[in-house]
């Protein structure tokens, strides 16, 4: 069987020093910036406040500690013991790996020929920072390093935007820049930004400026406190356990189920055929029953509420189906998936070089799929993606 070169629809890039130096003047002296403690740590700062403790990552952590714990019940401990003992110094265990201009080698020996690149801290700050200019200015100093930083590099590397939904006008003017700069698509929190649901008549512009930029909607996984499980569920956390919570993680889409949600059954999609919406590290274990969910849903609430027969022509599952495409991780069922959800919505991601990812994944996932037929494995693995974010060849 040949080989399929992967469309990975999730990398990263850890924000080195000097990400926001073009922040506006006016956020300048308490911008975000990287520091180092007495101790030589590196922190995140804002200002002189200390935001998240920066500490290397190992791409591919997550699932060798998978089988090293059935081996040694203590391996996660031990390894972090020996860690905070002698830490390392630099954002990713081995350089090179955050280094944009190094990553074309790690995707060839990866088996990729495209890439799109999110920043990582930014899934992070905004959610303790409360302060929507501050934000989009520092989301805007972004698109200024990361259109930078991989200017020559061809379209092997798509570069993202980032900016938030707090001023549609700014929004607006933001896209179109991030259109000049050359990157590939607005990434936005899935979040209600001003206490308004996303199919509010306000972000009509918004939607026209994404289609005549033909720059897709994404939204990525963030850390959000208090948006997809109760903080009860928290109270009393086994002090042993480390990572998110196990609500938050096992209710980690419910933020994009609701955006979804609402350009869905709001007639977004409806009005905006040409928009299209990309999910990522949500998982895409959902989808299916999220499919169902949303065609169930109209079914039992129509004959009490005629707007939505008058709203949607089509069934919701439609407009998902023909707009929205979903990463997938490469450890779950996804020949299951790729079925239930249908060949055009399921892509290939590698969250590259997080802990969760893995620099083995386009291998690990060809063992999910290698049953389907070509035809399908060329459309997870690739096609999707260049419907999602434009043919790059």
């Amino acid at each position: 069987m040949a080989t399929i070169t992967a469309f990975d629809t999730d990398t990263h890039v850890i924000e080195p020093p000097g990400t926001w130096s073009s922040v506006d003047p006016a956020f300048h002296e308490r911008r975000l910036r990287v520091g180092v403690d007495r101790e030589r740590f590196q922190w995140l700062m804002h200002g002189r406040k200390k935001l998240v403790l920066l500490r290397s990552v190992f791409p591919g952590e997550i699932d060798a500690l998978r089988d090293r714990v059935r081996r040694d019940p203590l391996a996660y401990e031990t390894m972090i013991e020996r860690r905070m003992k002698n830490p390392p110094r630099t954002l990713t265990a081995d350089p090179r790996d955050n280094e944009l201009g190094e990553r074309p080698a790690i995707m060839d020996r990866m088996g990729v020929s495209q890439a799109v690149i999110y920043p990582s801290l930014s899934l992070f700050w905004p959610s303790v920072i409360d302060d929507p200019d501050f934000t989009d200015a520092h989301y805007a100093a972004w698109n200024d390093w990361i259109a930078a930083r991989t200017d020559g590099l061809g379209d092997r590397l798509l570069p993202v935007g980032q900016y938030t939904f707090h001023d549609p006008k700014k929004a607006v003017a933001e896209i179109r820049r991030c259109r000049k700069l050359g990157l590939r698509g607005l990434f936005v929190r899935a979040v209600p930004y001003r206490d308004l649901p996303w199919d509010d008549a306000s972000y009509e512009p918004v939607w026209d400026a994404l289609e005549a930029c033909d720059m897709p909607l994404l939204m990525h996984f963030t850390v959000m406190p208090n948006t997809s499980h109760d903080p009860t569920w928290e109270k009393k956390l086994e002090p042993r356990h480390r990572g998110f919570s196990m609500q938050t993680f096992i209710n980690r889409a419910l933020p994009a189920e609701a955006a979804l949600t609402s350009l869905i059954l709001g007639g977004v999609l409806e009005r905006h055929p040409r928009l299209r919406v990309g999910v990522t590290e949500f998982g895409s274990i959902w989808v299916p029953s999220f499919l169902h969910r949303l065609d169930f849903t109209v079914d039992v609430m129509g004959p009490r509420n005629r707007y939505l027969r008058e709203l949607l022509p089509l069934k919701p599952s439609d407009y998902f189906r023909r707009q929205v495409k979903v990463s997938t991780i490469w450890n779950e069922p996804l020949a299951w998936l790729i079925r239930s959800a249908g060949d055009n919505v399921l892509m290939f991601a590698s969250d590259f070089p997080h802990p969760e990812g893995n620099g083995k994944a386009v291998k690990l996932a060809q063992r999910g799929v290698g049953a389907l037929p070509q035809k399908t494995q060329r459309r997870f693995f690739r096609d999707n993606a260049r419907e999602l974010f434009g043919d790059p060849v």
